[in-house]
């Protein structure tokens, strides 16, 4: 059986800009900059002997149904369980190539290392993997633009969730820094070239949170014409962005900590007080705080990940060793509570080569 793996993906600058940028055109186009982890989820898969999905978990646990009719992944996808995202991503791709129904498919995850609920995309990690697995079993000649569109879709169209079209840049792989931009419906994703290496330390904070609040929060106040968020997700945001990019393309680990920080401060000013139980987000400030009293030395700047609050929190590393520091000190400052890894900034492509020479 084929293998396939999906990263999950930290968005280092233009949280929310996705949904943003696809609901107002007065504001401008949204932008971010996001990169794929290291961590993510492998399976191997095959087509099946008849009309039916099966997917097993790396738990044991398994959805399966019948697929020569849409009812059953429908249930599935509406109901907004466990099992929701694969059956919206699976009624998406069989409504595209019902050929794919008559034999249906099997899907056997080996191993999960992403972090659920964490604002690291772990949903649409999923979504693309059961994409990129018909694609695999059945040669449909997906490219990463149709993995994405198909993910997308299957999560937002046909489940509860209220996501935007970033969190499947995930497709295009660990440590693949990747900008994208939203117009309407309109999205332009482009891989992004690094000059060096930067270090991002990314810790599970070891907390809760609820995406689904705080995206029905801020579209809601975005809806209602709130100023200050539009132009925070809006020109703010892109400003920001091109900053960012700018610095990743230069290397520039100490001029991305201090766009870290300002976009931070910028998100903060905005959307604290419209989902306050959600993003005063004690745990998130604590650990900021604690980086920043204890070991200044080994960051340039810090922020929130994903649609922000206690999922998790990124630094900005002085360096490889400062990373391997904090790393350290997270795994104390937190009893061993915190789930800490990071991700490197660096042309893929250069690395390979590099790597293949020494």
């Amino acid at each position: 059986m084929p293998r396939v793996f999906v990263p999950g993906r930290v968005c280092l600058l233009g949280e929310h800009s996705d949904w943003a940028g696809a609901r107002a055109a007065r504001d401008g186009p949204g932008a971010c900059v996001v990169v794929g982890t290291r961590e993510g989820v492998s399976a191997r898969c095959d087509v099946g002997e008849g009309p039916r999905f099966r997917v097993v978990g790396a738990d044991g646990d398994a959805f399966e149904c019948d697929v020569s009719v849409d009812d059953a992944l429908e249930r599935e996808a509406s109901s907004g369980g466990y099992w929701s995202y694969v059956a919206g991503t699976a009624l998406e791709v069989l409504r595209r190539f019902p050929r794919c129904r008559e034999r249906g498919l099997v899907v056997e995850t080996l191993e999960t290392t992403l972090p659920t609920r964490k604002g690291l995309s772990s949903s649409a990690c999923v979504c693309v993997l059961v994409a990129r697995c018909f694609g695999v079993a059945y040669e449909l000649d997906l490219e990463l633009k149709d993995e994405m569109e198909l993910a997308y879709r299957g999560e937002a169209v046909h489940t509860p969730s209220k996501c935007g079209a970033m969190d499947q840049a995930c497709a295009y792989g660990s440590e693949r820094v990747v900008a994208l931009t939203f117009d309407g419906e309109d999205v332009d994703v482009r891989a992004c070239e690094v000059d060096g290496e930067i270090h991002i330390v990314v810790c599970d904070l070891a907390a809760s949170k609820s995406t689904v609040r705080i995206l029905a929060d801020l579209q809601g106040a975005f809806d209602r014409g709130d100023e200050a968020l539009r132009s925070a997700l809006g020109a703010r945001n892109r400003a920001l962005v091109a900053e960012g990019l700018d610095a990743i393309k230069r290397g520039d680990a100490r001029a991305l900590g201090a766009v870290y920080t300002r976009a931070q401060t910028t998100f903060d000013e905005a959307a604290i007080h419209i989902c306050p139980s959600e993003l005063t987000a004690p745990r998130l400030r604590e650990t900021l705080a604690a980086v920043a009293h204890d070991v200044p030395e080994t960051v340039f700047g810090a922020k929130g990940v994903g649609s922000q609050g206690d999922g998790a929190a990124q630094f900005v590393a002085v360096s490889e060793a400062a990373a391997k520091t904090l790393r350290q000190y997270l795994h104390d400052f937190s009893g061993g509570r915190f789930k800490v890894f990071d991700v490197v900034l660096r042309d893929e492509e250069r690395h390979a080569r590099t790597s293949t020479h020494k």
